[in-house]
């Protein structure tokens, strides 16, 4: 087990101690630190490049999306009145209307 001297109070203290005993100044907070700043750098360029992706297949997909689509909808029957079958041109269901008023 080898010793280091402190930054702080300059006492040797184990490499392996996470703190100096005597003034208590941390020694791994530094590297546990750089630790998370390197997977929270990792997670937010996978993140990034997943958006990327994300967007450019949104992007090669959405011309062929974008056209209108045609439908046909089945010509709904309706059943026809006596008014309705004796009114084919408009002006004579007008004067039919008004007549039996």
């Amino acid at each position: 087990m080898a010793l280091v001297q402190c930054r702080e109070c300059g006492r040797e203290i184990s490499e392996r101690a996470i703190a100096c005993p005597q003034c208590g100044d941390p020694k791994r907070t530094a590297s546990s630190s750089r630790g998370i700043r390197i997977l929270l750098g990792v997670l937010v360029l996978a993140l990034a490049v997943l958006l990327f992706a994300s967007g450019l297949l949104v992007t090669w997909l959405a011309p062929n999306a974008s056209y209108p689509i045609e439908i046909e909808l089945p010509q709904r029957s309706v059943p026809s009145t006596s008014l309705q079958a004796d009114c084919i041109p408009r002006d004579a269901c007008v004067s039919t209307q008004l007549a039996s008023r």
